[in-house]
């Protein structure tokens, strides 16, 4: 008795295999999105990610922000001042700074930041990144000098990765004032794409500068470890910057099957 069967990952989705070389046979490949392990089968693509067959079974992918952390355990500056928290929503990185300056000084700022998604195809990844968000507060201010509003922006595809910068004392007619603050801020911007082993890669774009190095007692350097962006800043400030903490948050492929 000779009987017809399908190669493994083909079906005969439209049940004409008994023809034999009147049909088409096993027509169907079982490893695609709309016939993922068995006829009919299909992956539906999720909000913000994408969608994948694999091992005969659907999988969804999504982009995680995951949770901030310091890139240095204390702030660069002073602490004593308020304490001030300009950490981007869950889910959004760093992309600029709407700040306030004059043109040797950062005086405060105000984050930037935009929401990251998935796109492209699970064996393709890509990102894709929404509308900016600027945060209502600005943190710092003026205090004598004639300050200029900065609107700072990383490039289309671009998210800010590291920032490093200096310190200063602010010198009056009273004389030097004791304590550090920030002086300049540097944001470094990259481009964000996937490897082949799918992880989350920068490539440097641009950066973004806010005041200078002149008159400087000391600088920071704060680069987000591999894989990571910045989501934030932490730090204390009154008239003007008084500290600053980065935060950067990792961003993963997070892969969940159906119905987990």
């Amino acid at each position: 008795m000779c009987v017809r069967t399908c190669k493994r990952d083909f079906d005969d989705c439209n049940h004409d295999l008994d023809l034999g070389t009147g049909g088409d046979g096993c027509e169907t490949s079982l490893t695609t999105l709309d016939h993922c392990g068995t006829c009919g089968q299909r992956c539906a693509k999720p909000a913000n990610g994408v969608a994948a067959c694999e091992a005969h079974a659907c999988v969804n992918y999504t982009l995680e922000v995951g949770a901030a952390s310091p890139v240095t355990p204390a702030v660069h500056g002073t602490p004593g001042a308020p304490v001030y928290d300009q950490m981007c929503a869950p889910g959004q990185v760093l992309v600029g700074l709407n700040a306030v300056a004059t043109a040797t000084v950062a005086l405060g700022f105000a984050v930037v930041c935009a929401p990251v998604s998935l796109t492209g195809s699970a064996d393709k990844p890509g990102l894709r990144f929404g509308e900016p968000v600027v945060n209502d507060k600005v943190v710092g201010g003026n205090w004598g000098m004639a300050p200029v509003d900065h609107m700072l922006r990383c490039p289309a595809g671009s998210a800010v990765n590291s920032v490093n910068g200096t310190l200063w004392r602010y010198v009056d007619e009273r004389g030097t004032f004791p304590t550090d603050s920030i002086k300049l801020i540097i944001l470094g911007c990259s481009e964000a794409a996937f490897d082949a082993m799918r992880r989350v890669v920068f490539s440097p774009s641009k950066t973004l500068q806010l005041g200078d190095q002149s008159d400087s007692v000391g600088s920071y350097s704060d680069p987000c470890p591999a894989g990571q962006v910045v989501t934030g800043f932490k730090g204390h400030s009154g008239e003007w910057l008084d500290s600053l903490q980065t935060h950067c948050s990792t961003l993963s492929l997070i892969g969940s099957s159906m119905g987990d």
